[in-house]
């Protein structure tokens, strides 16, 4: 698995900062890609808030996030 880490992912969900590791098929296929996030924090009002990887509302939102996760890692 390779680590990542992004400072700021900017998304119309908000501004986010990830880290965590992925895997996939060579050549990258983005069908094949698992993105494991170990850390996701949203940046509000005050500065970072973490957000909680075992929360229903955060599994969605990583969901929803994949896509532009995916373009980050591979643009």
């Amino acid at each position: 698995m390779t680590p990542f880490s992004m400072s700021r992912l900017h998304t119309q969900q908000g501004i986010f900062r990830l880290t965590g590791h992925y895997c996939c098929d060579v050549p990258v296929n983005p069908e094949s890609l698992n993105i494991e996030v170990e850390t996701i924090d949203l940046m509000g009002t005050d500065g970072w808030v973490s957000l909680d990887l075992s929360a229903t509302m955060t599994q969605q939102l990583l969901q929803q996030l994949e896509p532009e996760l995916v373009n980050h890692l591979f643009d």
